[in-house]
């Protein structure tokens, strides 16, 4: 038998797929999850998964986008489980977070273009709220924040210090929301493939 303690699934980028990132378990284990600074684009159903009878699951600074208004899928869908969805941008979903069952909360998550921000019973900080996160080419699958994103310092720490690039977080007063923390006077240039 193997059993695992702490798990972080981190730093992935998800593209064009049925189901982004998936945290299955049975509940034989007893272990903590945190799936933090991933971005997911384009998923056909499901940006995140949870069905997860083992533990705790954090759901921490993600950006979980659909590139046009689609209304399709759940951002961060939970079928069971004890989750804790906080600081990620949730971009054109049916859903933001969707709950069947579990224990599941949410804080300081920014949506946008979502029919509903959240489905099913949910536990809310009171903090998230619904803006354009003004990514720089959402479209292009480029998730950095630009320097005037409402995510740029809006959000206290949860104990994620590194961006999906291994930027330091918090570079000011707060954490940026989502998946990359804005390094002001940083130049994005597109990716050209020959």
């Amino acid at each position: 038998d193997v059993q695992l303690g702490e798990t972080t699934v981190e730093a992935n980028r998800v593209e064009d797929c049925h189901q982004g990132v998936a945290v299955e378990s049975d509940g034989a284990y007893a272990s903590t999850v945190q799936v933090a600074n991933n971005t997911v684009g384009n998923s056909v159903v499901d940006g995140m998964f949870v069905e997860y009878g083992g533990g705790q699951v954090d759901v921490f600074h993600n950006t979980i986008v659909r590139p046009s208004v689609s209304y399709e899928g759940t951002a961060v869908h939970v079928l069971s489980g004890t989750v804790a969805v906080d600081n990620n941008i949730l971009v054109f979903h049916i859903t933001g977070i969707g709950v069947d069952a579990g224990t599941v909360s949410e804080d300081w998550n920014l949506f946008y273009g979502t029919a509903d921000d959240t489905s099913g019973t949910v536990t809310s900080g009171g903090n998230s709220w619904l803006d354009d996160p003004e990514l720089v080419d959402l479209a292009g699958g480029d998730y950095h924040l630009q320097e005037s994103s409402p995510a740029v310092n809006a959000a206290p720490c949860v104990g994620v210090r590194r961006d999906f690039e291994s930027d330091p977080r918090p570079l000011a007063a707060g954490c940026d929301i989502g998946a990359d923390e804005f390094i002001a006077g940083r130049i994005y240039l597109p990716l050209i493939v020959r």
